[in-house]
């Protein structure tokens, strides 16, 4: 929690949380809290806009709520159900940093589904359901969710069988309405059994980067850990080469694997067990691109795409360019390295402009 300076600790199966407090190499809990009745699968995610965490679990039904936090202390708002079924999973969160938020759970069939939900105020609205799949029951599985800046669209990820499986989804402003690529399956996985799927994203790189542990049952392939950099479009993800962090564990392994990004430092912290021997912790840090580009030398939007020799026409500082699109009025928004628009500054830091609705947006405003 940035706002706060903070973290927000969930643990226990998503029974309960803390706040915990970083100093140098110590860390300091609060009082233990517990969000929901009877919380289960429960994911946190921090919204920028709204300085605030939102709590997505199963606790009787999929709900929602916020946790603030002041000092030490939590407090949480409304619990809002986002879907019936006591015997679903609430999954994963993301947001688009808007106080727009991705939910994505399992349904009482096992077969993931999705919604969006929007914060106002303290009011919350919601859009229709959907479903990602639709298989045999016991099947699939929900795995985590991310905004993708770049793109502007959410991707969801979620198992099939033994395979990995992704989509694009885009949402409308106005009725929270969601529509989504075809199904893609991960290439190249390295392994048939997909145990834990953790997801980030570098503003630095302009890409989300996916980590999950591969193994199989007939030990084709040993457990090990790996992580893989994926180039996004509006309609596809490319999955790159893939990095392995670690084969120490045997076939079959289903160890956790837990990732948190750090802006500071571009890097990712990843904590996961193998064989359930004993957690383990990596850093990983991600190719970063190079840009010379600064505040200073940044003059505005070209009006489309151009390629080397071409004349361009480019919207300089005070103009309005209205070749946008998803952006949130009155919001800043930040040049990043591939050259797409998002509310997180990239490094180093570009002010791009001030939208002034979801196509325009004032250059340097």
């Amino acid at each position: 929690d940035p706002s706060a300076q903070k973290f927000l600790i969930t643990y226990h199966g998503g029974y309960y949380q803390k706040v915990a407090t970083v100093s140098g190499t110590s860390v300091s809990f609060g009082s233990q809290y517990a969000p929901f009745t009877y919380g289960l699968f429960t994911d946190v995610v921090y919204d920028a806009s709204l300085q605030t965490n939102v709590v997505l679990c199963r606790d009787g039904a999929i709900k929602i709520r916020t946790a603030t936090i002041s000092g030490t202390a939590i407090s949480y708002g409304t619990v809002y159900q986002v879907d019936s079924g006591s015997n679903s999973q609430g999954q994963s969160i993301s947001t688009n940093g808007s106080g727009v938020f991705f939910c994505h759970w399992l349904d009482q069939s096992r077969n993931p589904q999705a919604k969006i939900m929007k914060l106002t105020g303290s009011t919350w609205s919601a859009g229709q359901r959907i479903a990602l799949y639709g298989g045999s029951p016991g099947a699939n599985t929900a795995w985590p969710t991310l905004w993708l800046p770049s793109v502007n669209r959410f991707v969801a990820f979620y198992g099939i069988s033994n395979s990995l499986n992704f989509k694009l989804y885009e949402f409308d402003t106005a009725t929270l309405a969601l529509s989504n690529t075809a199904n893609h399956i991960l290439s190249s996985p390295v392994g048939n059994e997909f145990t834990r799927v953790s997801l980030e994203y570098s503003p630095t790189l302009g890409q989300p980067i996916i980590i999950y542990t591969a193994a199989s049952w007939d030990g084709t392939y040993p457990g090990k850990i790996v992580s893989r950099k994926m180039t996004c479009t509006a309609n596809s993800i490319t999955a790159g080469s893939v990095t392995v962090i670690d084969t120490s564990g045997n076939s079959g392994d289903y160890g956790s694997a837990n990732s948190v990004y750090d802006p500071d430092t571009n890097r990712i912290f990843l904590v996961y067990n193998i064989d359930n021997s004993g957690n383990k912790a990596r850093i990983i840090e991600p190719e970063v691109a190079s840009t010379t580009m600064t505040d200073e030398n940044y003059i505005g939007i070209s009006d489309a795409a151009y390629s080397n020799g071409q004349t361009a026409t480019v919207q300089i500082v005070g103009s309005v360019d209205d070749a946008q699109s998803g952006l949130t009025a009155g919001q800043k928004y930040y040049v990043q390295l591939d050259g797409s628009l998002s509310l997180t500054p990239s490094s180093p830091s570009v002010v791009a402009g001030t939208a002034v609705s979801a196509s325009k947006i004032i250059v340097k405003g």
